[in-house]
């Protein structure tokens, strides 16, 4: 369906969130709430997801007032294969189809590959490459049937893989590679991806260790572009006629040409020498962040 403006029609529409407790899963399911959607959040945290959400539901399906549309939340963890198949069967359960997917949640790690734990590499590994291509085997299925809409959230580090992030980037670039082949194995699905630059999120914390405060989830942003700005390119994704790849902010595309063999091989040369410092930095950026969660913990 078409809205009087001839974009597409959001209302009662199904659409899952993976990590939606706060920055860019909350601030996109904000939006498609206003635009009439029925959106299911999930995250693995049932203190954060409370503080976001479970104060606005009452009921399996409930109708806040105003313009907003349904949201129901969800707490699982994606890295079990239980936990991932209960959440597909949960939304089919309760809704019976869905419309749309947006593979939102991922974490990271600070550091070099050698300096990184077993248990952290796997985590990264598991949650932004194994769970999402999982569950998006899962939803593939029920997409087709209402001819829907996956949403591949990346980054831009997938286009320039570099330190302190260098594990979490080659998890996005495999993402790239996953949207790619999917463009051409699905006809009744629209594969999008999104990759965005520097976002205001709390992602350094959590890559870190930390948490941010249930009573200030945005405590501890990082610098960067509003998460809403992510969150419009993915609302402009579900009404997109045709797959759509969009980069936030667009000026981050940029990084695509250090692929070029010439800069490639000249950052390949150079960064090297930045690494060590570049991380120690990023750490130390890091727990000035984090000291502001624990401040609010404090209170």
């Amino acid at each position: 369906m078409r809205d009087v403006d001839g974009r597409a029609d959001l209302r009662d529409r199904v659409v899952l969130i993976t990590g939606g407790s706060s920055g860019i899963g909350y601030a996109t399911a904000r939006r498609l709430l206003n635009r009439g959607a029925r959106v299911i959040i999930c995250a693995r945290e049932t203190p954060r997801l409370s503080a976001a959400w479970l104060s606005r539901t009452s009921t399996p399906d409930p109708r806040p007032a105003g313009p907003e549309g349904a949201v129901a939340v969800v707490v699982a963890d994606l890295g079990t294969a239980r936990d991932r198949e209960r959440l597909i069967s949960e939304v089919i359960a309760r809704y019976g189809r869905l419309d749309a997917l947006v593979n939102n949640a991922a974490v990271g790690r600070i550091g070099r590959l050698d300096e990184l734990d077993g248990d952290g590499v796997t985590e990264v590994i598991t949650t932004n490459l194994l769970a999402t291509a999982d569950l998006t085997r899962l939803a593939l299925p029920h997409l087709r049937t209402t001819r829907g809409d996956l949403v591949m959230i990346g980054s831009a580090l997938a286009l320039s893989p570099s330190p302190p992030l260098s594990l979490y980037s080659a998890t996005k670039a495999g993402l790239l590679g996953l949207v790619a082949a999917l463009r051409r194995e699905e006809r009744d699905v629209r594969v999008h991806e999104v990759l965005p630059g520097v976002v205001a999120t709390a992602w350094l914390p959590y890559a870190m260790g930390w948490r941010p405060s249930a009573v200030r989830p945005n405590a501890g942003a990082t610098f960067g572009a509003d998460p809403d700005r992510v969150a419009g390119a993915i609302e402009r994704c579900l009404v997109a006629r045709f797959s759509r790849t969009v980069v936030v902010p667009r000026w981050s595309y940029v990084a695509r040409f250090t692929g070029l063999p010439p800069i490639a091989q000249l950052t390949n040369l150079v960064l090297p020498h930045f690494a060590t410092r570049l991380i120690r930095r990023t750490r130390k950026y890091g727990k000035k962040l984090a000291s502001l969660t624990q401040a609010d913990r404090t209170r």
